[in-house]
C-alpha cells in the first residue's frame, strides 16, 4: 500500500500544566524535523486556568507550525479519554491514521515517515518512549532544536520500564477508531488506564499489535513532576470494569462531545 503526504493526524490533550513551555518543543520537533508533515495537529486544551491558556496560545504562535488546530474545552479535572475523543472527532476524514500522544514528547528527524513502516489498516502501533532526566529541563529555555545532536540526546535518556504495555504514542487506523467510538470514557478522573484499555480492545478485535521499540523510534519524554491525578482511575475501574474481557465498542453515539 502506498502512502501519500499528510496521512497522519496527531491528537493530544493539555490540562493545567505546561512546564517549560513543552507544547512549543512538541510542535517544533513535530514540524521542522519531519520530512512528511502531519496532516494536522489537534491540541485539545482542557485547562481552566487563564495563565496556562495564554502559555499554550503563545507556544502555538512561536512554534510556527501551521498544522495546529487548537480546541478549548475547560475541564475541572483531566478527563483524558474524553479530551482525546474530542480531538479524534475533529480530525479530517482524509487522514488514514491518528496518533494520540502526550504533550511531554519530542520527536527525532523523520519520525512520522518512519512510522509508516509500522502502520496498517488493521494495525495498532505502540511507540515505546525513553525518559530524559530532570536535569535536562534546565536546557529547555535555551535549546536550539535545529542544532541538536539527537544521538547524544537519546544517550541521556533511560528506558521507560519493561518493554510492552500501551506505549506513549498509539497510532490507530482512523476508520477503526471511529467504528469503536474512540477511547473508553468510563476512565474519568486521572490520566491512566484509557490507553491500556485501547490496547486490550484492539487485541480482542483482532488487530495486529506492533511494538515500535525505543532504539528504533528514539521518541523522548521530557521529565515532569508526577500528576496529583496519577492512578486515580484504578480503584474505580477495577471495581466496575472487566479488564480481561473488554468491550471492543464503547461509549454512546455522542462520544467525544462535551
Amino acid at each position: 500500500m502506498g502512502y501519500r503526504f499528510g496521512q497522519l493526524s496527531v491528537v493530544l490533550m493539555i490540562w493545567n500544566r505546561n512546564y517549560n513551555n513543552r507544547l512549543f518543543h512538541f510542535l517544533t520537533t513535530l514540524g521542522k524535523f519531519q520530512s512528511i508533515k502531519p496532516a494536522e495537529i489537534i491540541v485539545v486544551d482542557t485547562s481552566n486556568r487563564r495563565d496556562i491558556q495564554e502559555s499554550i496560545e503563545d507556544d502555538v504562535l512561536r512554534s510556527d507550525n501551521s498544522s495546529v488546530l487548537l480546541i478549548r474545552k475547560a475541564m475541572d479535572f483531566p478527563h483524558k479519554a474524553l479530551a482525546l475523543n474530542i480531538g479524534i472527532r475533529a480530525t479530517d476524514s482524509s487522514s488514514n491514521y491518528i496518533l494520540t500522544t502526550d504533550v511531554d514528547m519530542v520527536f527525532p528527524q523523520n519520525w512520522i515517515e518512519n512510522s509508516f513502516n509500522y502502520v496498517g489498516e488493521d494495525t495498532l502501533v505502540l511507540s515505546e518512549p525513553s525518559k530524559l532526566p530532570q536535569e535536562f529541563n534546565k536546557e529547555l529555555p535555551k535549546i536550539n532544536w535545529n542544532g541538536i545532536n539527537w544521538g547524544k540526546l537519546y544517550n541521556l535518556s533511560v528506558p521507560w520500564g519493561k518493554a510492552g504495555g500501551p506505549g506513549n504514542g498509539q497510532i490507530l487506523p482512523r476508520d477503526w477508531l471511529f467504528d469503536v467510538r474512540g477511547y473508553n470514557e468510563i476512565f474519568k478522573e486521572g490520566q491512566d488506564a484509557y490507553d491500556m484499555d485501547m490496547w486490550r480492545r484492539a487485541k480482542k478485535a483482532g488487530l495486529n499489535i506492533r511494538w515500535w521499540g525505543r532504539r528504533w523510534n528514539q521518541f523522548l519524554h521530557l521529565w515532569h513532576p508526577i500528576s496529583e491525578w496519577k492512578g486515580k482511575n484504578h480503584k474505580y475501574v477495577n471495581a466496575q470494569y472487566n479488564k480481561n474481557d473488554p468491550n471492543v465498542i464503547v461509549n454512546k453515539d455522542n462520544w467525544g462531545e462535551f
